[in-house]
């Protein structure tokens, strides 16, 4: 068994030598920044998908339920919380051996449909951008996401419909928006058969669309189950308001110029586009189906934010990489540059930007607001339901958190008020915006009731913000 061991880590090495630098460069990068955010509080969208895994586990006890999320990491974290593993910390270790997990599956699939030097450029290109770098040991669901979308147009290549539209339905259950990739995959199989067989063309693209429906339609009777709604996930998250920002639209580029801004690298992906439209080449079909259905989408979707890219960079890489295979061979034609000496100069450039996102997610991550943190301790003591405008301190106590959402605020407050046995307020939390009418004027009404009715358990003030617990005495 040693030897088989030994035999296979060496056969890895020599065959895949450039690519283990690459993940493992940028794996121990990662594990600087995991030690350093160990203790750290988790982002807003993370403390959800935690507590929503609290609620799924305690039977309805503890933890935050938001209908408008996917259902995959709060089943994933609630199971780990179940079984005792702590939730502060490990979630970012096991957010960034997945991320690497996936790199690599990344690199195995693209070797196996195009080639080991456009496999190597395009997990590298995806592991040295700064906004994949900055997010990856976050518990978020883009990242994971990405790489089922990813397996699924690999899969639909390969003619393995019912892994595609069960990928494909994994990643929709991961993250909602990634159900626009199953039309664009299995018009992707329809149109590629149609030529050879009508008939075969329709029952591939129906092989995938069901095996989509076979994982998809049991969380749909959840929901009608739970709301007498088959679609109230979809429904719910479009009624939530949104800061729309119509001056990022930039022509339909805006996720374009800011790919290209996280990774220069990127300003090959429309020549990569073009080389495989113009020459036809059928093996990038189903990714190219799959990024403009993604990039289509969230580039009508009125709010934009960089971070939403996440979900079809791997796909982007892709054709970044043929563009630099262009480049590549351009290069070693004119020149004495070898095409080894160009790949060692690739994976030189991918370690010098991937260490150039570790020293800025580095430095971002060092500052910690030590109040907070003070605060979110004194969440270990409180019991019954309580109400508040942070999702966080879900993480750090076990009882029934119910939000207090600026866009709603009127009517969650007024149905909570017989319910709470306790009010959490962070005065940072309240996110007003313009999509909210009078915002500050109803959170300050509400603040102010609060602080009149009960009794202030727990006050601390530090970097212009309060932290306030009120205990409802009975």
């Amino acid at each position: 068994m040693k030897q088989k061991l030994e035999r296979h880590a060496e056969n890895l090495w020599n065959n895949h030598r450039k690519l283990l630098i690459i993940l493992a460069f940028f794996l121990a990068t990662q594990l600087v920044i995991v030690k350093t955010v160990w203790n750290q509080p988790p982002i807003w969208d993370a403390s959800v998908y935690i507590g929503m895994g609290k609620r799924l586990f305690s039977g309805g006890a503890y933890g935050i339920w938001e209908a408008f999320r996917p259902l995959m990491l709060p089943l994933i974290l609630g199971s780990l919380w179940k079984i005792g593993v702590p939730m502060i910390g490990i979630p970012y270790l096991l957010s960034t051996l997945a991320a690497t997990a996936g790199l690599a599956a990344m690199y195995f699939l693209t070797t196996e449909i195009i080639d080991k030097k456009t496999a190597l450029y395009a997990t590298g290109i995806t592991a040295s951008t700064s906004i994949f770098y900055t997010w990856t040991h976050q518990v978020l669901t883009g990242i994971p996401s990405s790489f089922l979308v990813f397996g699924a147009a690999y899969a639909a290549y390969q003619r393995k419909n019912i892994l595609g539209g069960g990928l494909n339905s994994l990643a929709f259950l991961t993250r909602f928006p990634s159900a626009i990739v199953g039309p664009a995959l299995a018009g992707y199989v329809f149109l590629r058969d149609i030529r050879e067989d009508f008939r075969k063309a329709f029952m591939n693209a129906f092989y995938y669309t069901a095996a989509f429906f076979t994982l998809a339609v049991p969380f749909f009777l959840y929901n009608y189950h739970l709301y007498g709604e088959f679609l109230r996930p979809i429904t719910s998250g479009a009624s939530v308001p949104v800061q729309a920002n119509p001056d990022t639209y930039f022509f339909g580029l805006y996720y374009l110029r800011e790919v290209i801004l996280a990774n220069p690298l990127f300003l090959l992906l429309p020549l990569g586009l073009g080389l495989a439209a113009y020459r036809r080449e059928k093996v990038y079909g189903s990714f190219a189906a799959a990024l403009l259905g993604l990039y289509g989408f969230f580039t009508v979707y009125q709010h934009k934010e960089p971070r939403f890219l996440l979900l079809f960079l791997p796909l982007m890489a892709v054709f970044a990489a043929r563009g630099l295979n262009f480049v590549e061979g351009k290069v070693v034609e004119n020149s004495r540059f070898s095409s080894e000496s160009f790949v060692r100069a690739f994976v030189v450039i991918v370690l010098v930007l991937t260490a150039v996102s570790f020293s800025g997610t580095y430095t971002a991550n060092q500052w910690t607001n030590e109040y907070r943190a003070e605060f979110m301790q004194e969440m270990e003591g409180l019991e019954g339901v309580v109400a508040g405008n942070d999702p966080v301190v879900t993480v750090y106590g076990d009882f029934e958190y119910v939000p207090l959402r600026p866009e709603n605020l009127n009517q969650t407050y007024g149905n909570v008020k017989d319910e709470a046995d306790y009010y959490v307020f962070d005065s940072g939390a309240w996110y007003c915006n313009d999509a909210i009418p009078n915002c500050e004027e109803r959170v300050g009404e509400v603040v102010d009731e609060v602080d009149r009715n009960h009794l202030k358990k727990v006050q601390i003030e530090g970097y212009n913000r309060n932290f306030t617990i009120y205990e409802v005495e009975n």
